[in-house]
């Protein structure tokens, strides 16, 4: 991940954006995939978005990408199931693409500019400065 432009960001559609985060790659060992890594470096990404101020997190899934599955029987190719757990976790997902984000509200304390509390607006799930 890296911080970008407000300029990249609209490469991808997303035209109201401030301080956007950009989501290039998320890379598991197989051997450690399947043992919830990925959630918690979702909720890391989160976290790091809501402490530098980011408004959005996105970025594309690409053709190569590989989800490793469970023993359960599934029709899904690896994109769709990289979906599916993206939009489990509060993305948003571009229907007619592979791109994907989650738009961070920050609220700010105006006194002390501290941050109080986000919510990302796609599942309403609420995360603290203090502690998730």
């Amino acid at each position: 991940m890296f911080e970008t432009k407000p300029e990249h960001a609209k490469e991808y559609g997303l035209n109201s954006v401030n301080n956007p985060l950009y989501f290039q790659s998320l890379c598991i060992k197989e051997n450690q995939r399947l043992k919830g890594i990925g959630n918690k470096v979702l909720k890391y990404i989160n976290n790091y978005a809501i402490k530098n101020r980011h408004d959005i997190v996105f970025g594309h899934i690409t053709q190569k990408a590989e989800f490793t599955k469970d023993n359960r029987q599934t029709f899904f190719c690896d994109t769709d199931m990289i979906k599916n757990w993206l939009y489990s976790n509060g993305y948003a997902i571009n229907k007619n693409n592979n791109d994907f984000h989650k738009v961070i509200n920050i609220k700010f304390d105006s006194e002390s500019n501290d941050i109080n509390c986000a919510v990302a607006k796609n599942n309403g799930s609420r995360l603290c400065a203090g502690g998730v």
